[in-house]
Formats: structure tokens, sequence, C-alpha cells
């Protein structure tokens, strides 16, 4: 017995087709929406102590984000961070005072799950940028 390959439904040989790198995401129309997010992280003081905040954000499958913009820097923030889930220990982006923002022009992250972070030495600190988020149609 010899195999001469397989075919499709409609006898269209199936043995060329590129399974194991084919994305069998969102359509393939070339089109993508795009929409600009804002990020938000705090170092305040309140009657307890310190309170920090970052924020958590999602960049969808087959998305990404890009155009990253610091709209607020106060003036106790040191640097801010972008860490990925699950590795919260390790920053995957800094921008620190003093960096030229041409740096974040070069910033593009894909899918996954980020933490926003203000770096401070004490309270209060604010930093807000946003982005744009690119998603396919």
């Amino acid at each position: 017995m010899e195999y001469l390959g397989a075919y499709d439904a409609d006898d269209n040989p199936v043995d060329d087709k590129d399974f194991i790198d084919k994305n069998f995401g969102a359509g393939g129309s070339g089109k993508e929406a795009r929409v600009t997010r804002t990020l938000e992280s705090s170092l305040k003081r309140e009657s307890w102590g310190e309170q920090w905040r970052g924020q958590e954000f999602v960049i969808l499958p087959g998305s990404y984000a890009d155009s990253f913009t610091l709209v607020e820097w106060s003036e106790n923030a040191t640097a801010i961070r972008i860490f990925q889930s699950p590795e919260f220990r390790t920053p995957i982006l800094e921008f620190k005072r003093g960096d030229s923002l041409d740096i974040l022009k070069k910033w593009r992250l894909g899918q996954g799950q980020y933490l926003f972070a203000i770096v401070a030495p004490n309270a209060p600190a604010t930093a807000r940028m946003t982005y744009v988020e690119h998603l396919p149609q």
C-alpha cells in the first residue's frame, strides 16, 4: 500500500497546508480597530500609611499595544514599570526619570496580562499613560 496524499471535501490536496503555523484566531480580513486606553498607578498617603495602587490590563489574543504616551508624571515618581503575568518580580519594560520619551515609542506588547506600576520613594506620586490597542476585526 502506498500513501498518495490526503484531499479535502473539494478535492484539494491538504498535504501542503501548514496547520502548525496557521492562525486559527479571529478572521483574516486585515482590518483592525484601534482603541486608546489609559493606565494609572499611584502611591498615596492614607491615615494608616502609604497605599500603592497599580493597574492590571489585558491585551487580547490577536491584538497588540503600541503608541505609549506619558500623560502624567508627578514629581515624586522615579520610574514606571510594566510586568507580565505571572512574573511580577522582573519588569519587561521600564521608563526612568531622565529617559528620553522616544523610548516609549519603541514599546510594543503582544497578547497577555500585564501590570502597570509606579516607582516612587514616598507619597504622593502618580503616573498615567495612554496606549493604543490594535484589535483584529
